[in-house]
Formats: C-alpha cells, sequence, structure tokens
C-alpha cells in the first residue's frame, strides 16, 4: 500500500490545511510536465490561458480525477478571428501584423478580465499558492499583478521545463 492507491497512482495529498493550489499554463508541453504535480497536489484548480483543446487526454485525466480545470475568457478564439488571421498572414504578411496584434490584445484582454473575475470566486485564504509554468511572458506578468493586489502575501512559484540553468552570452534568462 506504501501511499499508492488502487490505479497505481500516488494517494493526493491532504498537507497545507487543504487549502487549493492554483495551477495556471498556457501549453500541453506544460501540462504534460506539470501533470504528475497536480495529480498529487492537495486542492488542484487548473487554469488554462492558451489554446490547449478541451478535448485533450489530460484534462480528461485531471477531470477523472477530481481537478477543476477551467480557461480564461479569450483563450479560444472565435472561428472569424481564426480565419481572419490566416487570411491576413495569407495576403498581407507584412503588413498584417498590426491587425494580427490587435486580435491578440483583444483576446488578452478578455482573459484578463476573466482571471480577475475568476480570482473573486475564491476565498483569498483559502489559496495556498499559485503555480505558473513559465513567468517571463507579458501575459503572465499582468496575471501575477492582479495575484499581487488581491492577495499581496500569496506565494507565486515558477516551474518551467526545460529551462537552460547556465547564462551565457549568447542568451540571457
Amino acid at each position: 500500500s506504501h501511499g499508492i492507491n488502487h490505479v497505481g497512482m500516488m494517494k493526493r495529498s491532504s498537507h497545507i490545511n487543504d487549502k487549493n493550489i492554483i495551477f495556471i499554463v498556457r501549453h500541453v508541453n506544460d501540462l504534460d510536465f506539470m501533470l504528475p504535480i497536480m495529480l498529487y497536489a492537495c486542492n488542484p484548480v487548473v487554469i488554462v490561458w492558451g489554446g490547449i483543446n478541451n478535448r485533450d487526454f489530460r484534462f480528461n485525466l485531471l477531470k477523472k480525477h477530481g481537478v477543476r480545470v477551467d480557461k480564461l475568457a479569450g483563450v479560444d478564439k472565435t472561428i472569424f478571428e481564426r480565419v481572419q488571421i490566416k487570411l491576413l498572414r495569407f495576403l498581407l504578411p507584412i503588413t498584417g501584423t498590426g491587425f494580427i496584434e490587435k486580435i491578440q490584445k483583444k483576446s488578452e484582454k478578455k482573459g484578463i478580465s476573466s482571471f480577475k473575475t475568476y480570482l473573486a470566486g475564491f476565498d483569498k485564504n483559502e489559496i495556498c499558492c499559485v503555480v505558473f509554468d513559465h513567468t517571463i511572458n507579458d501575459f503572465v506578468k499582468q496575471l501575477i499583478g492582479i495575484i499581487r493586489d488581491w492577495q499581496p502575501n500569496l506565494q507565486i512559484l515558477s516551474l518551467p521545463h526545460g529551462q537552460g540553468i547556465v547564462s551565457n552570452r549568447m542568451t540571457k534568462y
């Protein structure tokens, strides 16, 4: 039995007063990397801010194990937005970038607003920490700012995968 349940997985942790741990991910690679941590965390909540398919098998696995998985608004582009971006890239590969950036900024604003509303649904004292895949993205920096305004003392962690540990002249971390 040694901490393993009937399906061969470790039992979910029951430490940290059963507070929620919010995981914020963008890409399937980050979801893959953090999946074991999410499944073992005491009360994990997963927030997606990137275009991961709703039918992804990892989502199903998380939900099967009682993990709440939600997407921020603006993450999934409408069909019109996707067609618009493809046409702009095809017809105006150089000058269309400004229009594409406007579409992206519109989605980003929806995501930021959605995140504020999402956090308002939690009791500040029932969150243990917030875990990001990476914290070097401008959108993530905005999310961190919102978290700091909402709960200044909340612990924020970054668990990047594939990050080099050596800084050199060619790469700045």
